[in-house]
Parts: C-alpha cells; structure tokens; sequence
C-alpha cells in the first residue's frame, strides 16, 4: 500500500513539474514541449486574438503553445488595433507589451498666456518656454508629473522680464541634471555712439532652490560639463572593451529613457536611417538564451526618414516618436515600436515647430499648438493617450 502511495505521488509530481515546464501531452499519446506568450496591453483589457483565434482579454498569458510563430492580434473598442509576429520558443516564456493607441485623443490646454520656444528637460520631466506676453513676460516651467482625471499642474513663472533683463528674449539651455537652466541674452547697447553694438549676458537659475545661481559663468560650465562626462561614462563603465568600441563608432542620435538601448543614425542623401543597438547587459552570464524578437539586436534600419522629421524616444523606451510639419503651422505625430512595427499617426492637425513630447508615464503627448483662430499665440496641449 506504501509504495502504490508513493508511486502514485511521485508521478503525480513528475506530471506537475513537467506540465510546468511546458510540456504537453498529445491526443496521440506523444510528449512535446510547449511555450508561453506573456502578453500585456496599455490600457488592459484588449481582447487577444491568436491566429485569429480569440482567446482572453489582457493582460494574460497565453500557454501550451507549440513552438513556431504566431499572429498575435489586440483589439479594443476605442483603440487602433495592435498586430505583431510573435516566435514561441520551447520552456521560455515570451513577454509581448503593447501600447493601444486611441482612435480619437481627447485634448487639454495646458497653458493660456501664449508660448515661445519650449523646451523639455533631459529627464523629461519639466518643461521649461518663454512668454512674450505684456503681462507674462519671462520664462516660465511646466511640471510633467501625471495627476489624477488627466489634471495638470500650473505653469509657474521663474523669471519675470525687465527692464534690464528682457529674459523671454533669450536663449535656455538646461543642465544635464535637469535642475538648472541657462539663460543667454543679447541686451543691445543705450547709448546713441554704441547703437549697433550689444552685450551677451548669461545668467543661471536653480530649478530646485527657485533663485539665481551666484556662482561664476566658468564654475557652472565646468560643473555641467563634468557631470555630463561623468554620466557618459558610467554608462560605459560595465561594458568590455569591443562594446564601448562599437558604442563609440557608432552616429549617435539618443541614447533611450531606461539606457538599455541607443538610437543611432545613418546619413542617406535627404533620408536619414535610424537604427537600434542593444546594450549589452554587463549582469547577465555568457549562455545563450532564447532571445524574443523585440529583444534581439537589430541590423536593419528601424525606419527611414526625410531629415526634418524629429525622432524622440517614448518614456517606455519600447517606441518612438516621430514629429514632422506638413506646413508652417500644422504637423502630424506617430508613434511606432522601436522594430519600426505597429507604426500609428496619433494626430494631425495645428503644430509648431514639430513640438510633441511625452509626459514621464507616457499617459499625454504635450504639444505646441493654435486652436484659436483669432489669436496668434501659440499654447502647450496634451494629447491624452489614455
């Protein structure tokens, strides 16, 4: 009796573990290894169709799968549809994450008094632009952090123009720290001999203590050029020699949000091919693994592209944002997966200067844009992607 028990317990167990394992037993009798695809959405609750079989909605894993490929496709009320060729491989699970785009955003103004030449921090938190309002004249910032039903904080004025320090007609530069912004203005001479000339002023103000930096011009440039080396190479720091070779060769355009990737470029006559390379991972073993599709280095260019459209990556640094004007005053923006698949247009319609810049979650698109045909301001928009 003690050892039909435990016989039985021990198959018991070895059925679990390889059922587990991801092997399935076929209506034939036979034993073959299966696979899992992991699949998520943003928003949830897309419903997974599997060569065009539908299946759950997500997120969800779909499992007992024989190697090979499949078409894998989200459909959502409200959202574009979402369709990729996903490769199963045996014992491994395949993680697919996808992004729903809205067939119709809804749109929020984000500003009021009119904006200049915006400009978004390297970390992409804040966004710093001008006004040249009578009444608002300065420079202002725009805080990125998401807060609930869509609501936005307000702009705040850092620096209010006077006489003597006209800064909405100057130049901002940030730091690499995103903590501290450059203002570089041309005040043109008073006195009636000097007339053609001018002088360059350039002052520094820190974000986070709200006031003017009093240190000198050259201990705040060799600081901001310090810390960028610094962050340059820490990324670098990990990898063997060959890669920081091939990092170093390589025409690069941006490195993405989490610094697992870098975007870089070829120039083609008027196109310019975007390419992806893949950071080696300097805390991985050297045994080769099953590798899913998105995952794998790319050689092929990723997109090819007239050169004034703008490139920016995603906060998710699985997509790309790809910004043109199709005249002065409108423009279209896209978003595409960094294989160049599931490429949409997001909108079309007014736009300056090819402005569209995602918030940190990736929830809004904020855009420079003129919705009131009887002014001549242009204001900051978000574009709400869920």
């Amino acid at each position: 009796y003690l050892v039909g028990t435990f016989i039985f317990i021990a198959v018991t167990s070895l059925i679990i573990t390889l059922l587990a394992s991801g092997f399935r037993l076929g209506s034939d009798g036979t034993i073959s290894q299966t696979g899992i695809i992991s699949i998520n959405s943003a928003p949830e609750g897309a419903l997974v169709y599997i060569n065009d079989v539908p299946q759950d909605a997500t997120n969800t894993n779909i499992t007992q799968l024989k190697p090979g490929t499949y078409s894998v496709r989200l459909e959502k009320e409200g959202f574009v549809p979402w369709k990729q060729d996903v490769d199963v491989v045996s014992q491994t699970v395949t993680r697919v994450d996808s992004l729903l785009v809205p067939l119709y955003p809804s749109f929020n103004p984000l500003t009021y008094t009119g904006v200049a030449n915006p400009s978004i921090a390297p970390d992409g938190q804040r966004i710093v632009y001008k006004s040249t309002n009578p009444e608002t004249a300065g420079i202002w910032l725009l805080e990125l952090e998401d807060r609930p039903f869509n609501l936005s904080t307000k702009p705040r004025q850092l620096l209010a123009d006077t006489e003597n320090r006209p800064y909405s007609t100057g130049s901002v530069d940030w730091s690499p720290s995103s903590n501290e912004i450059k203002i570089t203005m041309l005040i043109p001479s008073t006195k009636l001999s000097e007339l053609d000339n001018s002088t360059t002023i350039i002052e520094y103000f820190s974000i986070q203590s709200n006031e003017l930096l009093t240190s000198s011009i050259q201990e705040i440039d060799d600081e901001w050029k310090i810390l960028a080396s610094t962050e340059r190479e820490a990324l670098l720091n990990n990898l063997s020699d060959t890669h920081v070779a091939e990092i170093l060769a390589l025409n690069i355009h941006s490195w993405s949000p989490d610094n697992s990737q870098i975007l870089h470029t070829i120039e083609k006559d008027d196109q310019i091919e975007y390419h992806v390379y893949n950071v080696p991972d300097s805390n991985t073993n050297n045994e080769p693994t099953p590798t899913p599709q998105s995952h794998k280095t790319i050689h092929n260019p990723i997109l090819t592209l007239p050169r004034d459209y703008v490139v920016r990556w995603f906060p998710d640094s699985s997509h790309l944002l790809i910004t043109h004007q199709t005249d002065e005053t409108n423009g279209a923006i896209e978003i595409v997966e960094i294989m160049g698949t599931n490429r949409v247009q997001v909108y079309s319609g007014s736009l300056s200067q090819s402005i569209a810049y995602p918030n940190p979650n990736g929830s809004r698109i904020i855009i420079l844009a003129r919705f009131n045909q009887e002014s001549d301001a242009y204001n900051l928009y978000g574009i709400n992607l869920r």
